[in-house]
């Protein structure tokens, strides 16, 4: 009796279990037709106009390159017309377009140059495990040794940085290797005393609290500001053979995104210290791509008046107020 009455009581909560499970099923379900269809009604509507994005021409060419029928041809003819490949910045890379390389080159030079460290970032599009693929399966692997760019301490303070743990980039494909400095980069251009070419400068605590994200946010400007006014009073630099003072000019921050944009660039005005702010917003937003939609506007409907007044009136085109209604 006392199991017949344990099962009676658990029936409706297994039942409305399942009914939930149902809905979550249902809702994923809804989901996913709506993803094919909306991506069903693209394709058509692209048909339609005859069009193509930049991605419709990766996913074909790759489609014909690995048919049966046309695939050898489209290849030869590929082959015929480049002897040699050279693909640059090759860590952008994605399986598709290794896929179209390999295939159109397949038995002719075709070489890689790139550094798979950045393809980890995730504006880029890149697929990291695309070029580990390509690196195995290369016949012959070539590294950079010598950075050309930076200062000889700076070079050897991020070389005992990274070689300190085993994994530094996570991935066994992608090893830090230590690289020597160029020659003419022996001795650094900042004159600032004893101060080491990398310092990892700790947030300052309160007592015994760590500050937290926001507080830190609000920290760091100003500490900045403050350090970079030091810097423009006491520092020098190295002019060929002499010595001039720190210019503004000479300094940059580099922020994680453009929402810290503005609190840096407050807190250097609070001092002072001239500024400017480079590659700031998303280029959509910019006045340049509002005059290009007008320009495309008109492009796309020539006979009305409108929109062709209003392309001749965006500062892109530059005509004046006289040249247009002539």
């Amino acid at each position: 009796k006392d199991a017949l009455d344990a099962a009676s009581k658990a029936t409706p909560f297994r039942a409305c279990t399942e009914v939930v499970e149902a809905v979550g099923a249902l809702d994923q379900a809804f989901i996913r037709e709506f993803v094919l269809e909306v991506g069903r009604r693209i394709e058509a509507i692209k048909e339609r106009r005859g069009q193509l994005t930049f991605n419709d021409l990766i996913t074909r060419l790759h489609a014909a390159l690995h048919s049966d029928d046309a695939g050898p041809t489209l290849a030869a003819g590929i082959r015929r017309q480049f002897a040699v490949a050279l693909i640059d910045e090759f860590q952008d890379t994605d399986p598709l377009q290794y896929g179209i390389f390999r295939t159109a080159f397949e038995g002719h030079p075709l070489y890689f140059v790139g550094d798979p460290k950045q393809a980890i970032y995730a504006f880029r599009g890149a697929d990291v495990h695309a070029y580990l693929g390509a690196q195995q399966e290369a016949t012959r692997r070539y590294t950079l040794g010598t950075n050309w760019r930076s200062t000889a301490g700076l070079v050897e303070a991020v070389n005992r940085i990274f070689e300190r743990p085993a994994r530094a980039f996570l991935f066994d494909g992608i090893p830090f290797r230590r690289v020597a400095s160029a020659p003419h980069h022996a001795e650094s251009a900042l004159l600032d005393g004893d101060l080491p070419p990398l310092v990892w400068w700790p947030m300052p605590a309160r007592g015994d609290k760590v500050p937290g994200k926001g507080e830190a946010s609000d920290l760091i400007p100003p500490l900045v500001a403050a350090e970079i006014r030091r810097l423009l009073a006491e520092g020098r630099m190295r002019d060929g053979d002499g010595q001039r003072p720190l210019r503004a000019g000479d300094i940059a921050v580099l922020v994680p995104s453009k929402y810290e944009i503005r609190a840096i660039q407050e807190a250097l005005q609070a001092l002072a210290i001239p500024a400017v702010v480079s590659k700031a917003h998303d280029v959509r937003e910019s006045a340049q791509i509002a005059d290009i939609e007008l320009v495309l506007r008109a492009v796309l409907r020539p006979d009305d008046e409108r929109t062709l007044r209003a392309a001749l009136a965006t500062e892109t085109w530059g005509w004046t107020a006289a040249q247009i209604a002539a």
